[in-house]
């Protein structure tokens, strides 16, 4: 059996998305609060698979003690933070707007995310960088936020011109580098 594609949460959100409210349907903020968890799921896991895969080849003269510590990260308890970290480093170093785009699509994500999975009042706050946000997952327009969020992180991940995030990884090593030692 071939290894589970991340993917498929991006399609369990779009099917969720698309359920109309009927009388055999959960709760519309349920579905919504559902369908966000799953687009960042599908993001963040898909992003990580592209670092861990992209670093595995890099020469063992960058392989420091910092090197090895993110990588573990990657799969630890804080590998949430660690990759978002790497990925605010990263915008910083290399001037590419898919970069911060996918940085900051990230960060929205997971505030949704957490949001959605862990508060229960009826509109949360979440903490965007211009100011605090009401969401209301009730209401469709969250949900289209997070696919709108989602497909620039996808945008990074498959570029068709060539110049996606695993080409950038193998192609700027020295400064993926650097910005793994300041993830950490």
């Amino acid at each position: 059996m071939p290894d589970f594609d991340p993917k498929g949460f991006k399609l369990v959100g779009d099917y969720l998305s698309s359920l109309n409210e009927d009388s055999g349907t959960p709760p519309r903020d349920a579905i919504n609060r559902t369908a966000v968890g799953r687009y960042y799921y599908s993001a963040f896991l898909q992003l990580r698979e592209v670092l861990k895969k992209g670093l595995e080849k890099y020469p063992k003269s960058l392989r420091d003690k910092d090197f090895n510590d993110f990588i573990v990260a990657l799969e630890g308890k804080n590998s949430h933070a660690t990759i978002i970290a790497f990925f605010e480093a990263l915008k910083e170093e290399i001037n590419d707007v898919r970069i911060r785009q996918a940085h900051n699509s990230m960060v929205y994500l997971r505030a949704l995310r957490n949001a959605a999975d862990y508060d229960l009042r009826e509109k949360p706050e979440i903490k965007t960088p211009k100011s605090p946000e009401k969401v209301n997952f009730s209401s469709k327009a969250y949900v289209q936020k997070a696919q709108r969020k989602y497909s620039f992180v996808e945008n990074l991940l498959e570029d068709d011109s060539g110049d996606k995030l695993g080409d950038i990884i193998r192609v700027h090593k020295n400064t993926v580098a650097n910005c793994i030692k300041k993830a950490l």
